[in-house]
């Protein structure tokens, strides 16, 4: 069982201009196959689904969570499985059932299992999300739309991978059924004003922290801990918050935020420029962090990150600026 069409459709309207998410990326991939007639951007999709609600769990999990229904308001035939939940049997039986509806899957992975790219195989196991969109001889027919080599290269791989070993190493499965969607110009910008509201609200009780209050009691909470630990420890610790600036939360947003501006025709926004600068200057601090970890240096770390929030600090004022313009 092979859902044919969708790859097809997947090479008709893949493009190089991608976001830095895997998640929408491959969201976007599959929001595609259903409109066909109405291409719909990444980056509206970032702001529709609420990109910036970035979450902070004590010592848990810092970034977006994809399993807050909250976040998916206007997909009414979005569904989450958790795979932890049943047996590789039943979850093997759910994904077949979805494929004969020819309804593509998103997967949540460990990446040490995609060795399809030296970019997985070479580096620490994180958590990525490919598409799943066929299934035949124990091998899943997969499309991972955001192989990010570096930050302006990005390519895309199809082809199969074990089936076992995938589920084995899988979280959960995430599901679109089909539906045409057509959003309005203004309903799009009532979106993006709401998300951005939300992140600069924040939020934090004794253990959730949401938006610019994750960010600031995340890096906090990494300054406090970093003295404790050993050489491998610390070089790890270094690299997860190079992940999570790069990957979960200040770039990523800067990164969508700027492309957003330019699809919707508000690069002459005052603020564009301020916005791509902080991009840098964020990306900066995050080389800066993977060095002092290369050299086991607590002082030049611990430097790094409260440059990193006083950043933060700087972003709030141009959002807010940002937002005052566009009204």
């Amino acid at each position: 069982m092979i859902i044919d069409d969708f790859i097809l459709s997947y090479c008709f309207h893949k493009t190089d201009r991608i976001g830095p998410s895997c998640y929408f990326t491959a969201l976007n991939s599959i929001m595609n196959y259903y409109n066909q007639n109405h291409n719909i951007k990444e980056s509206y999709l970032y702001f529709m689904l609420n990109g910036m609600n970035i979450k902070y769990l004590r010592n848990n999990y810092f970034g977006y969570d994809f399993q807050d229904k909250a976040n998916f308001s206007f997909l009414d035939n979005y569904e989450t499985v958790s795979l932890k939940e049943n047996n590789r049997k039943y979850n093997l039986s759910y994904i077949k059932q979805l494929l004969l509806k020819k309804v593509p899957v998103m997967i949540y992975v460990e990446t040490r299992v995609l060795d399809y790219h030296e970019i997985y195989t070479n580096n620490i196991s994180r958590h990525h999300i490919i598409i799943i969109f066929g299934y035949e001889n124990n091998l899943f027919h997969i499309l991972d739309p955001h192989l990010r080599l570096n930050e302006v290269n990005y390519q895309h791989y199809v082809g199969t991978i074990d089936s076992d070993k995938i589920l084995g190493a899988a979280d959960y499965v995430m599901s679109l059924s089909n539906k045409s969607y057509q959003i309005a110009d203004l309903e799009l910008m009532d979106y993006f004003k709401k998300t951005i509201g939300s992140y600069l609200e924040g939020g934090n009780s004794l253990a959730e922290f949401k938006g610019v209050d994750a960010i600031a009691f995340y890096l906090n909470d990494c300054i406090d801990k970093i003295r404790l630990l050993n050489r491998d420890e610390f070089y790890n610790e270094c690299l997860n918050i190079n992940y999570n600036l790069k990957v979960n939360s200040s770039i990523n947003v800067m990164q969508y935020l700027v492309i957003f501006l330019n699809e919707i025709g508000e690069k002459n926004n005052s603020q564009f420029n301020s916005i791509l600068e902080l991009s840098r200057e964020f990306t900066k601090m995050s080389s800066k962090i993977v060095a002092a970890g290369y050299r086991f240096d607590a002082k030049s770390l611990e430097d790094a990150l409260n440059a990193t929030l006083k950043l933060t600090d700087k972003q709030n004022i141009v959002f807010n600026k940002m937002l005052r313009e566009i009204g």
